[in-house]
């Protein structure tokens, strides 16, 4: 399919090289914030995990580890079970 060259892009240039050029630099642009901040994330999670375990070993109810973080009850005990902390009863 042909793409008329006098349809205007969102940038306000037209169908073109330089066009081309703008969206390869975008896309650029957007998997560098996307790779960033996916490796912020994983610094975050394992943040948490290290805060969930300080917590239930500072005799924190699970209950309220779960209210704090939005996490499923066995979600935590198995970040606790990864962080040495012994399971309940």
């Amino acid at each position: 399919m042909r793409i008329p060259t006098n349809v205007a892009s969102l940038s306000g240039h037209t169908v073109c090289g330089t066009m081309l050029n703008v969206t390869r630099e975008k896309l650029v642009e957007a998997a560098a914030e996307y790779r960033d901040l996916e490796a912020r994330l994983v610094t975050a999670r394992g943040n948490l995990a290290e805060a969930i375990v300080e917590a239930a070993k500072a005799k924190m109810p699970q209950t309220e580890i779960i209210q704090i973080t939005g996490y499923s009850r066995e979600h935590v005990r198995r970040i606790l079970r990864e962080g040495g902390v012994p399971g309940e009863g």
